[in-house]
């Protein structure tokens, strides 16, 4: 076969499906690894990233400027999840995913690597994510916490784009983090602080000097921001929504969520559905609300100091309110 053929053979392949996602992007490079996924591979992957792969995973990379010249068809516009991270983004992604006309996508590597793109850059990538299986259905893309800054980029540049903006309030916040991984916290903290000094707040001290309970809070409050930031540039196509919310009225919370991305009903009987008895990101474990609220309230306890350092911290941000955010949504 000549390259010619190997060439519009490959283009033919990802016109036709998402069974190729752009995987990973090397800047050195510039070239995209391609990993072969099937349907029921999206279905299941918490992360869209390293963590997917396994023995029988089939990968290739392709020069990024050859995959730019194939000629994708027009789709439906990708819609999007931003949030401020332990705060139920996996759980409404899976469960939105349940409806016929979601083809749910949940934290794509190659969106961290886009960082601050050209437009062209963006608009090429969002047509790879936004390629479905079925023809009745558009992408809904669960983005990782911290490409929030990019959130309103992103909007921008596709006008048919909305986005549903997650929040949790400060203290369960708090007590989630302390309790599970800091790895989030720890490795964007100088980044964050940069990011809220962009936001106009201004902190007189150093990210060094942060304790574990007032970076976790310099974390729930930049992403707070930036969620923010994204509805006041785009009231129209944005929607806030509280994970207590979610738990608490789950057939009403989600079918405003599907009515809002265009979704038509009937809707799926979210309500007593297997998804809320399964840890979102490990859907073999078991965990359910009354689990999270006995695990939350063990947490708070636990590290009763630290939350209560991140509270103080915040608190003594001047001229914090002026920034219009809403603490407790």
């Amino acid at each position: 076969m000549s390259q010619k053929q190997d060439v519009e053979k490959l283009f033919a392949m990802i016109q036709s499906s998402p069974l190729l996602f752009p995987l990973n992007w090397d800047r050195q490079t510039d070239l995209i690894t391609m990993l072969g996924l099937q349907e029921s591979e999206y279905e299941q992957a918490s992360f869209l990233d390293e963590r997917i792969l396994c023995e029988k995973s089939v990968t290739g990379t392709v020069p990024r400027a050859l995959l730019q010249e194939c000629p994708l068809h027009d789709s439906k516009p990708c819609n999007f999840v931003f949030h401020i991270s332990h705060c139920g983004s996996t759980l409404l992604s899976r469960l939105l995913g349940l409806h016929p006309a979601c083809f749910a996508l949940r934290e794509p590597k190659i969106l961290r690597q886009l960082g601050s793109p050209e437009d062209s850059d963006a608009r090429w990538i969002f047509k790879l994510l936004s390629r479905t299986f079925h023809p009745h259905q558009s992408a809904l893309i669960k983005a990782t916490s911290f490409t929030n800054e990019f959130g309103g980029e992103w909007l921008k540049i596709l006008p048919d784009s909305k986005a549903i903006l997650m929040t949790l309030p400060l203290r369960p916040f708090l007590a989630a983090v302390l309790d599970g991984s800091s790895v989030d916290i720890q490795s964007q903290k100088i980044h964050r602080w940069n990011r809220l000094v962009d936001l106009g707040i201004t902190i007189n001290a150093s990210p060094e000097t942060l304790s574990p309970g007032q970076a976790a809070a310099m974390s729930w409050l930049c992403e707070s921001l930036s969620l923010h930031a994204i509805y006041q540039q785009f009231p129209q196509r944005t929607m806030f929504l509280a994970f207590d919310e979610l738990l608490t009225q789950p057939q009403e919370q989600l079918s405003r969520a599907a009515e809002f991305l265009g979704f038509e009903p009937p809707y799926p009987v979210w309500i007593g559905h297997p998804v809320w008895g399964q840890y979102s990101k490990r859907p073999e474990v078991y965990y359910d609300s009354q689990m999270r609220t006995t695990l939350l309230t063990h947490a708070e306890q636990l590290f009763e100091n630290d939350i209560q350092e991140g509270i103080e911290w915040l608190q003594s941000i001047p001229n914090l309110e002026v920034t219009g955010l809403h603490y407790e949504r």
